[in-house]
């Protein structure tokens, strides 16, 4: 047999009538709303928690947006996945394009990715251009790389160029 206390019990208001019940809290809700059904109306409205809530809805409606990270933000994520991030040279692609970012594969036993910043992309540029890079090293399978042979054996290399 469960015991309930008082902190497993909401008090809740309707939001249309002003009558208060209470629920339980593993009741479904969404940051303290729930849908129950009100004495007063007979049908099913939305309730709002009141009184001494300890849980702090406001977590639960920070993860609603995903985070707007910044190029910086994005380039310690990916270091923090053991890519190796370093700073290179300007470069113009085939097509004429400014290259913004290299990422490099490794194909060998470990594996490991190289992403090189070329110098003269703006923040903004670089900003776009990581969310796919980021995309690429979580699941390099899932996208188009162009194969070559490199000192050490054969690497996969993209190349994220604006025009």
């Amino acid at each position: 047999m469960t015991t309930t206390t008082v902190a497993d019990v909401l008090l809740v208001l309707c939001c249309e009538c002003g009558t208060t019940r209470t629920v339980s809290r593993r009741a479904s809700g969404h940051a303290g709303n729930r849908t129950l059904r009100c004495e007063t109306r007979r049908r099913t409205t939305p309730h709002a928690a009141i009184g001494a809530d300890r849980f702090d809805w406001r977590e639960d409606l920070n993860h609603e947006t995903k985070p707007t990270l910044s190029a910086a933000d994005q380039l310690d994520v990916l270091r923090s996945m053991g890519v190796d991030v370093r700073d290179a040279d300007g470069t113009i692609s085939e097509d004429g394009d400014r290259v913004v970012i290299t990422l490099w594969w490794y194909l060998d036993e470990d594996g490991g990715f190289l992403v090189e910043v070329h110098a003269g992309s703006s923040e903004e540029e670089r900003g776009r251009v990581l969310t796919t890079v980021l995309t690429a090293v979580a699941a390099p399978r899932d996208h188009r790389w162009y194969v070559q042979h490199w000192e050490d054996g054969p690497v996969a290399k993209v190349a994220f160029a604006l025009a």
